[in-house]
């Protein structure tokens, strides 16, 4: 991806992102940063956020970019990022990196793809959320006796009629919950703080549409698609699904492991395997795909048992391997990220339990 570093662009790689991002929470995105005013002022407001402005042209983010390049007395911040790119061409980059998602007036494409809705374009804003994320968007609404800005002009109004049967099904399809609607005057639109958003509220007529929703899981799977995995039980579809499976123990299990938990359907595993507390493990994808957002996982063996939480990345593709990690790289691998309990925390009994080849041990993923 390519990162705005003060005047000059750098290849940036998702690694040096989390690198970059660290424990900082959460990480915020602004989709067509314009000025990068609006994820300055964030980053300024929130200094244990980390804060990401995207935008297609450069030109438009060089001010702030080589503003936070500063000492921090002269307004450099170190939890803030530009990069130039359109949003589809990033998507891989940034996959479920956002807990937080902004798009302040959009034009040009970005606005034609809302309005008119793109498949292509709102489904790579989705994949950038993880599940749950908040998306705030602000479409500009012209309203009677106000001139129309150039780039409004062979668009729809924002009639109600309009967003309650174009928009918002274009969001929803896309894997977006729309949870509120509502408009807003100049004032308003000047508070977003930018200078797009200043010249738009020179006009006291200026409204604004303002849209809140929530990420869901993109491609959800239809009511009854999905059989009971043999293995234990599959009750998606209810208020709060849960998923059980089974593995075996093997004595080359360590739990020495400081970021990840990995669960495999290898039978066997060398002692460099330091993350993998089951083998043999009877998992279905299929199943595991209908289990989303936060959840909890109970590890019981005989009569002990631990727990641990994360996050579903609905990147997860992978029949052989289910991987927990601390951060929030979403390769096909990794069913959940955020992990909040490596296997390295495990305790050292227990970890002995799961190390005996004779050990059942029963994994119950319950989303929240």
């Amino acid at each position: 991806m390519n990162a705005l570093v003060g005047g000059r662009i750098a290849n940036l790689t998702r690694v040096q992102l989390e690198g970059m991002i660290g424990e900082r929470r959460p990480v915020i995105v602004d989709i067509g940063a314009g000025d990068g005013k609006f994820a300055y002022r964030l980053a300024a407001d929130r200094p244990d956020a980390f804060c990401i402005g995207i935008d297609a042209n450069q030109d438009n983010l060089l001010k702030q970019s080589k503003r936070v390049r500063r000492k921090p007395t002269r307004g450099g911040k170190d939890n803030i990022l530009y990069l130039v790119s359109r949003v589809q061409e990033i998507t891989d980059e940034l996959q479920s990196i956002a807990d937080e998602v902004f798009v302040n007036l959009p034009w040009g494409e970005l606005l034609h793809g809302i309005v008119v809705p793109k498949p292509e374009l709102l489904s790579s804003i989705r994949r950038i959320c993880m599940p749950g994320a908040p998306l705030r968007l602000s479409l500009y609404h012209q309203t009677a006796g106000a001139p129309t800005p150039l780039v409004l002009a062979d668009l729809p109004e924002l009639t109600p009629a309009y967003l309650d049967s174009v928009v918002m099904p274009g969001l929803e399809q896309s894997g977006f919950q729309v949870t509120d609607v509502c408009r807003v005057g100049s004032e308003e639109i000047r508070q977003i703080g930018t200078t797009w958003a200043r010249k738009l509220a020179q006009n006291q007529l200026a409204e604004a549409v303002q849209i809140e929703a929530t990420a869901t899981r993109p491609l959800q799977r239809q009511t009854g698609d999905t059989p009971p995995s043999p293995s234990g039980k599959n009750l998606a579809g209810t208020h709060s699904a849960s998923y059980t499976f089974k593995c075996s123990g093997h004595p080359n299990i360590r739990g020495t492991h400081h970021k990840t938990v990995e669960f495999t359907r290898d039978n066997e595993i060398t002692g460099r395997a330091t993350c993998v507390l089951g083998v043999a493990a009877d998992f279905s994808l299929a199943d595991l795909q209908n289990i989303v957002g936060n959840v909890t996982v109970e590890i019981a063996v005989g009569d002990s048992s631990e727990t641990f939480h994360a996050t579903v990345n609905p990147a997860y593709g992978d029949s052989e391997r289910m991987i927990f990690r601390k951060s929030r790289l979403p390769t096909e691998q990794t069913f959940a990220v955020d992990l909040d309990k490596p296997a390295s925390q495990f305790t050292r009994s227990f970890i002995r339990s799961l190390s005996d080849p004779d050990a059942s041990i029963m994994v119950t993923v319950k989303q929240k």
